[in-house]
């Protein structure tokens, strides 16, 4: 930014919204004399409304706002490019988007918004475009008044008022200076989308609606420097803008716009969208400088009159992106009318912004800043305001304005300060600093701040000193002026002067010469946030499983003291931590007991017995004085995992994890089933038993759990409970063992074990067949168990219990009733028969999807298909494989993915889709090429709209082939370049554009005075011209002499060469004369080929110019008739260089005519001297008439 840190000098930035005031930078080899000291007041600025709708402080000095020279020091390492550009550097955008200001006058708004949200952008690093209200702005400007009781909340009913008759708050224009002071109220920044810019404009939301808040504006270094009519642009103020513009984003300023079209102003030039005004008239229009470029030619610029040198700013105006280009165009550096760079910077987001910047409340009496005046003193000078706590609050900041640069501001706070003696209280804070630019500043409080309870009087106290004199820190208007209304009481403000020594209420009326002044209330703000409140704002819970491994984390916000809080953990919960967060200190001391009285900390792995019975958490704040306890209860559920064939794990002690995988399956032949059975063989006795196979896993491997948990099987009703027995089958092959593990107790087959994976076997003993071995099945939604027999046994026959039960590929197994025949030995029972069902695989059939456009990704196309299976129709969803491919023209099917409502029974499906992709329609432009004469054409360039490719598309996917007629040979003009262009994927339309060839310029070596120049297309870049002047007794000067009527004056008489021949079409021969003549007809004589042509033009810019096919001797006649604008304007001569003086040193490359110019009309030459010398001979035929008659007379009467 530039500003430098020095002792306690604000080290962010700190300057906030003041006044409209110029910063005019002086050489550094200088500093220019400040006012002189007097003991009474003295104005050094007036508010002012100006013609073009904009409202600036008029500064007595302007070097008042110049920082002095030891402020301005710039180290070597803080370089800037020579080219920048916020929408794209670093590879981010940030600048806001272009917006149209319509027909109101409220460009000053825009501006400010778009340095605003660009800084947010920036420096806050916004996920997404700010858009604030213009509207918003220009509304809380004009309607300031606030009717809240506490006037200190928005600084009462302070407000600018409209200075024009007819005019409302989008038609009465405005400068900076209402924006600083407005946005620094906490005013006029609401979302555009709360007040959008809509017309008719008409009334905004509250003022105090705002979004974000203002912090600071910094009125940056002004780049023009006059010294009496001699203009010239300050380079050190042009590095300081640039820094600020890299560092905080994009920099509002203000600058001439012609009121007429800009295209027909001879200030704009459309082909390069380029602008440079040199005349006097003052700023009237906002603008948002966002980038620069230093090697931006003066050829770039429209008219005679070019640059004094290269570079530009990058400008975004508020005319809509139809307007230049996309709505930017480029500025001179040396654009005499720029002034008012600021930097408007918002305070960080009062959520997630720091903790120390966080400013939830302000109190203020000023809602106009210093209002219409900026006066001084030589005597020293301390303002003061009294404020009333709201509420518990922090006091962090204090806000106040400073009139001047290099301005060292002292600042104290008192608590309980007697009524109208402000330093009578206790200083609870106090701070100097040197503040190197004029501007208000947000002061945060070094010591982070102290504290105040709510109805807590406090008093502000600051003073601010400069140039040997200090700053009235006071609301000023001037009686019967128009331009401000203030709202005061007594009491609220308070000043004390050197003269008097004593404090006085603020609010008075002053006279300041002949000037009557009403005083209102002191200009110092104070920010506050809520008093913290001390305890545990959130409490996190972590649960952990067996394995330690996290589960989940919820969130306890706010928990109370006063009472227990409760909190329900999963049942894979095996132990859980705690984390606090704190209001607003953190305590000395937090410990976590258990109901055995067991301690904790913070983070500390406490088993689940015990937290079972509850905690309690006790914090200990620093010395004692006061401590918080809170109580915390669980609900806790077991963990119950059933397989299909109803084999149940039941865990209430969190040792299985929440990924443990349970599965089960009933085993019915294979080596493992015959071992099992001859190891069941004694103790079932010709019983039968089912074999289940269980497999515990996590993450695909054989999981052991840590301690006991219940496992449960399952056993049917109908068989006599005490022949049912739990086996447990460990061993392989012939050393396979059967282990009694237990029996049937309260109506439940139930052990506790930690074994989850091996052979378990239901027994029965008991004569029962031998359980049928099935079949495996596929998926059939319409296939029953009836549907598929069991196998015949001898001696009864089995029989499905549900037989209208579809078998799905979820369970293994399904009960089944066994029905001994008459006289068999088997026992009825009822078993489960186990059946492998696979899932079925459905087909899609019907693909296809919508068509795009290219550009849109494949999920945006409409997905159409079906999926059958068996004949059937599936239900279930379809996607796209990769919904996120951008799909080409020319690119064949895509993948998709079909996945079924029933994923338990049928498999997911893939196939492929072709869709239609339509190519995306585009512009481009072909790029605007200047060149002068004789110059070769560079490769031509096209442009295409940001974000108009898609994707990684560049410019090198277009194939284009540009056509235009001129070559190296080519004379002066305007030439089309026309182009045709093709893609793949895009239909492409293309805008021509223009290439612009301009004729050189050639001056006589050594000519410092720029006396005399030709333009032509000269073949050779080195052609010389050679220039003498004709004496007086030369025949030539004497026949240009002789052609002079009255009241013509011979001004010059030159013989002109030039070393070559080789031009193309005509010479514009162009001589400087003495301004004295400005505005006078003048005459161009040439004589060549023993024949005389004279040429009308017009003096401007103490200049005439006549074209001419040859070079020869020379003459200017200037009239002493004037030419009125109007004609002067008609013939050209508005055409200028603005007196600028090319030396014999500046290339001809650098010099191109921007315009054709047409200052000169040929006129016959009986014009100039045919006329006069008819006129002498008509005289001469009536007096010889007359002595003839006189002689007949004679002789006729003698």
């Amino acid at each position: 930014m530039g500003i430098r840190k020095n002792d306690k000098r604000i080290g962010t930035l700190g300057l906030a919204f003041l006044l409209a005031m110029t910063m005019v930078r002086p050489a550094l080899g200088e500093q220019p004399a400040r006012y002189q000291i007097s003991s009474e007041p003295a104005i050094q600025g007036r508010l002012t409304a100006l013609e073009g709708s904009s409202v600036r402080m008029r500064l007595e000095d302007e070097s008042i706002l110049s920082p002095m020279p030891q402020l301005q020091e710039t180290k070597e390492t803080e370089q800037v490019p020579a080219a920048y550009d916020l929408r794209k550097a670093q590879g981010r955008n940030d600048v806001s988007s272009v917006k149209d200001q319509k027909d109101a006058s409220t460009g000053w708004t825009f501006a400010a918004a778009a340095s605003l949200e660009s800084n947010l952008m920036k420096k806050a690093d916004a996920a997404s475009e700010v858009d604030l209200s213009e509207r918003h702005l220009a509304w809380s400007v004009y309607h300031g008044e606030n009717g809240a009781e506490d006037k200190s909340a928005y600084g009462g009913g302070d407000t600018f008022t409209i200075p024009a008759s007819g005019a409302d708050a989008f038609t009465a224009g405005g400068g900076r200076q209402q924006a600083a002071v407005t946005l620094a109220r906490w005013y006029g920044a609401a979302a555009e989308k709360d007040a959008p810019y809509e017309e008719p404009l008409a009334e905004a939301a509250d003022p105090t609606v705002s979004r974000i808040h203002m912090a600071n504006a910094y009125y940056l270094p002004e780049t023009a420097v006059r010294s009496g009519k001699s203009y010239s642009c300050d380079m050190a103020a042009l590095t300081e803008i640039k820094k600020c513009i890299m560092e905080n984003g994009a920099v509002a300023a203000s600058y001439y716009e012609d009121e007429k079209a800009r295209e027909n102003s001879g200030y704009y030039e459309a082909q390069t969208c380029s602008y440079f005004y040199p005349g006097e008239k003052p700023a009237n229009q906002g603008i948002a400088i966002v980038g620069w470029d230093d090697g931006y030619e003066q050829a770039n610029f429209a008219g005679e009159s070019l640059p004094e040198g290269p570079g530009a700013w990058i400008v975004k105006n508020s005319r809509g992106r139809e307007a230049d280009r996309d709505g930017y165009f480029y500025l001179s550096y040396y654009d005499r009318s720029l002034c008012d760079y600021t930097l408007f910077e918002a305070v960080p987001d009062q959520e997630s912004g720091p903790k120390e910047e966080v400013y939830r409340n302000i109190y203020q009496y000023d809602g106009v800043g210093t209002g219409e005046l900026i006066l001084t003193d030589a005597a020293e000078l301390k303002f003061a305001n009294r404020y009333t706590a709201r509420g518990d609050e922090i006091i962090k900041a204090v806000g106040l304005y400073t009139l001047e640069a290099d301005t060292m501001v002292d600042v104290s706070v008192y608590r309980s300060s007697i009524d109208g003696i402000p330093e009578s209280g206790q200083e609870v804070y106090h701070q100097s600093t040197m503040i190197p630019y004029a501007g208000f500043h947000t002061l945060p409080m070094e010591n982070g701040g102290f504290s105040v309870k709510a109805g807590e009087d406090f008093t502000v106290v600051a003073s601010a000193q400069s140039g040997g004199h200090y700053q009235y820190l006071q609301e000023a208007a001037v009686d019967g002026s128009n331009l401000v209304r203030l709202d005061y009481e007594k009491g609220q403000s308070y000043y004390w002067s050197e003269e008097n020594g004593t404090w006085q209420d603020a609010v008075r009326q002053i006279t300041v010469g002949d000037v009557p002044v009403q005083l209102g209330n002191a200009c110092i703000k104070v920010y506050s946030d809520t008093a913290p409140d001390l305890g545990i704002s959130k409490l996190a819970i972590t649960e952990k499983d067996a394995e330690g491994k996290r589960l989940l984390t919820q969130p306890v916000y706010d928990p109370d003291p006063a009472d227990a809080n409760k909190a329900a953990l999963s049942s894979y919960a095996s132990s859980i931590t705690l984390s606090m967060e704190y209001r607003a200190e953190n305590p000395e001391k937090a410990v976590i007991l258990s109901s055995d009285g067991t301690q904790y900390e913070a983070e500390e792995d406490i088993p689940r017995k015990a937290f079972e019975q509850g905690l309690l958490i006790h914090l200990d704040y620093a010395d004692g004085i006061e401590s918080r306890d809170y109580r915390l209860k669980f609900s806790l559920s077991d963990t119950e995992l059933t397989t299909p064939e109803q084999v149940i794990v039941i865990d209430n002690q969190g040792i299985v994890p929440q990924d443990m995988v349970l599965s089960s399956a009933v085993l019915t032949e294979g080596s493992v089933y015959e071992a099992a059975y001859k190891a069941l063989e004694a103790d079932v006795q010709g019983g039968s038993f089912v074999l289940y196979q269980l497999s515990a896993q996590r993450n695909g491997e054989k999981y052991l759990p840590g301690g006991a948990v219940q496992l449960e099987f399952p056993y049917y009703d109908t068989t006599d409970e005490k022949n049912i027995r739990l086996y447990s089958i460990s061993g392989t092959g012939n050393a396979s063992k059967a282990s009694d593990l237990t029996g049937v107790k309260d109506g439940r087959l139930m052990l506790e074990t930690d074994v989850l994976n091996g052979l378990y076997a239901v027994a029965v003993r008991t004569n029962i067949p031998t359980i049928p071995k099935m079949p495996g099945a596929v998926y059939d939604p319409e296939q029953k168990l009836s549907d598929i027999p069991l196998p015949a046994v001898k001696g009864g026959a089995w029989s499905w219990i549900n037989e209208d039960a579809v078998p799905s590929a979820d369970q293994s197994s399904y009960a089944a009733r066994f029905t001994p025949a008459a006289g068999s030995s088997y026992e009825a029972c009822i078993m489960q028969i186990p059946l492998q069902v696979q899932k079925a695989a459905p087909m899609i059939v019907s693909a296809g999807g919508s068509t795009l456009v290219y550009g849109q990704r494949l999920g945006e196309s409409d997905l159409t298909a079906s999926a059958v299976c068996n004949g059937k129709h599936v239900p279930g969803s379809f996607r796209w494989k990769d919904p996120v491919v951008l799909p080409g023209v020319d690119n064949g099917g895509f993948e998709i993915v079909f996945v079924p409502d029933d994923r338990v029974n049928y498999e997911e499906a893939y196939s492929t889709a072709s869709i239609g992709v339509l190519k995306k329609q585009i512009d481009i432009t072909v790029a605007d090429q200047i060149r002068s004469f004789g110059k070769e054409n560079q490769p031509f360039e096209f442009n295409v709209y940001e974000n108009a490719l898609v994707g990684h598309d560049t410019k090198d996917d277009i194939h284009v082939t540009y056509q235009c007629a001129a070559d190296q040979e080519t004379v002066a003009g305007t030439y089309p370049i026309m182009a045709e262009a093709s893609a793949e994927n895009y239909n492409v339309s293309v805008k021509p554009g223009v290439l612009k060839i301009t004729r050189n310029m050639v001056k006589p070596q050594g000519d410092t005075q720029g006396r005399v120049c030709i333009v032509g297309n000269f073949k050779n870049r080195d052609t010389r011209l050679l220039c003498a002047d004709l004496p007086m007794e030369s025949d030539e000067y004497q026949m240009f002499q002789e052609r002079a009527a009255d009241g013509m004056e011979l001004v010059s008489c030159q013989e002109l060469l030039l070393d070559t021949d080789e031009y193309l079409g005509k010479l514009m021969v162009t001589f400087r004369v003495d301004p004295k003549y400005e505005g006078r007809k003048a005459y161009v004589l040439h004589y060549a080929d023993q024949k005389m042509e004279a040429y009308e033009t017009v003096v401007a810019n103490a200049r005439v110019s006549a074209e001419v096919v040859s070079l020869s001797p020379f003459g200017v006649l200037v009239s002493d008739e004037p030419v009125d604008q109007a004609a002067a304007a008609k013939a050209g001569a508005d055409v200028t260089d603005g007196g600028k003086q090319r030396g014999a040193g500046d290339s001809v490359d650098s010099v191109v005519t921007v315009k054709p110019v047409e200052t000169a009309k040929k006129v016959p030459m009986w014009v100039v001297i045919g006329i006069p010398a008819a006129a002498a001979v008509i005289l001469l035929a009536v007096v010889s008439i007359v002595l003839v008659r006189r002689h007949l007379r004679k002789k006729k009467g003698s």
